[in-house]
């Protein structure tokens, strides 16, 4: 590859000059004060204006990686009175957050010069920062970068690789944002983050710092991270209610929280060359409460006396912080109309039947099972053991995995069992002092 990009150009009178430019995010790692984007725009810009001074028919085609379908310039004349227009625009393109589609790049412009006339020369120009990975074998079936390479040049006048990069690859980056299950507002959530040192040296004293809207960001630190080696650090936060209107208090989710995630070091310059990917953001779709649907077999007017009273209460308790559950009760008889696809989980409380459509429902329920609910039978002595068992255990391939024998227990509810307290100091307990 010669000294000059402009070397080594034929004196013909008619040139297309192809230029693809990688402008993947690892473009933005920087030497001192400038990055390999910024050496990229410079080296293209002095191309351009020793093409527009030269004598000859000069066009310009430029194809940017993160978009090959869609070129800057097609075709566009190289010339004194086009030179300003043409490094203007240079000047104002901007790298992606993606990494380079070269191996796309070049398979578009080698079906392209396929279908060309031969009657114009044309040089090809790739600047890239020569990242291995992109330049990788292609899976299977598809050619390597390298060898579409190759075989363009071979229907070209010139073909030119301009390394815009450097050997240096100390990079942290942000690899995984992941929470720990349902997001609910007014409850704590755990989120676990995933810090991956991509260079080949250790990094020291690394932050993270975890934040959500306007709240004061959680921070968490790394001592050393070896080359190529993950650590992950957890954080817990709670995201507050926020109503927008009378209507979003209706709503069952909540519109998504930005979450944001910075890694950075002591030596930010040093150990991290590219802040670009150091920094990363998670939609937190937020909900109301986890949904879940109690089916009392057993509904009482009378205070205490439901089968749902208790169970309503221990799940979705009244006072200021939410368990995070939202509780709907209804009877067996309101089973036929409800939809299920919105409860993560259903009990069933000392039913009998699921309505006048019990078979139907039960399959409807089943199929709500299979596609993740999750289902919690509790059985009492209004259930119907044969019943049960033939359309609940279904020999060990039904929605319930045991099989009723006998109901056990005092069915008249003369014995009674009672709470005996040992700590009434206890902080679960003392709720029950002097009583």
């Amino acid at each position: 590859i010669p000294t000059s990009i402009t070397a080594g150009i034929l004196n013909a009178t008619q040139y297309e000059r192809i230029v693809i430019v990688d402008n993947s995010l690892s473009m933005q790692a920087r030497v001192g004060n400038e990055s390999a984007w910024d050496q990229a725009r410079l080296r293209l810009t002095r191309l351009t204006e020793a093409l527009a001074s030269d004598q000859s028919d000069n066009t310009l085609t430029l194809i940017l990686t993160s978009q090959p379908d869609q070129p800057q310039f097609n075709g566009a004349a190289l010339n004194k009175k086009s030179i300003a227009e043409i490094n203007e625009t240079i000047d104002k393109l901007e790298v992606s957050d993606q990494a380079a589609n070269l191996d796309g790049a070049l398979k578009q412009l080698q079906d392209r010069l396929a279908g060309e006339k031969g009657n114009v020369s044309r040089v090809v120009y790739v600047i890239t920062d020569l990242r291995q990975r992109d330049w990788k074998e292609g899976s299977a079936g598809q050619e390597s970068p390298l060898k579409t390479l190759v075989d363009i040049s071979k229907v070209t006048a010139n073909c030119y690789v301009v390394d815009a990069g450097d050997a240096e690859d100390r990079n942290l980056t942000v690899t995984e944002i992941r929470p720990e299950g349902t997001l609910v507002a007014g409850v704590s959530s755990r989120f676990d983050v995933v810090v991956t040192n991509q260079g080949s040296s250790e990094a020291r004293d690394v932050r993270i710092k975890f934040g959500a809207g306007d709240a004061l960001p959680l921070q968490e630190d790394i001592e050393r991270l070896a080359p190529g080696e993950k650590q992950s650090r957890s954080f817990s936060f709670t995201f507050s209610a926020e109503e927008e209107d009378a209507q979003s208090a209706l709503r069952a989710t909540l519109p998504p929280r930005k979450v944001k995630v910075e890694v950075s070091t002591a030596k930010q310059g040093e150990d991290d060359r590219l802040p670009a990917d150091s920094v990363a953001y998670y939609p937190a779709r937020i909900v109301r409460g986890i949904p879940a649907l109690i089916v009392d077999g057993d509904p009482s007017a009378s205070f205490g006396k439901s089968e749902s009273f208790y169970l309503k209460r221990s799940l979705s308790p009244n006072g200021p912080v939410p368990s995070g559950v939202v509780i709907d009760v209804v009877t067996e008889s309101e089973m036929e109309s409800i939809t299920l696809e919105k409860y993560g989980v259903i009990f069933l409380c000392n039913v009998y039947r699921l309505g006048d459509k019990t078979l139907e429902n039960i399959a409807k329920l089943r199929k709500w099972v299979e596609a993740g609910g999750g289902l919690v039978i509790m059985p009492g002595d209004q259930v119907d053991e044969a019943f049960f068992n033939e359309n609940y255990y279904q020999e060990g391939l039904g929605l319930s995995p045991l099989k009723l024998e006998n109901i056990k227990g005092d069915e008249s509810e003369q014995k009674w069992v009672n709470l005996r307290v040992d700590q009434a100091n206890h902080e679960v307990l003392k709720i029950f002092a002097g009583q």
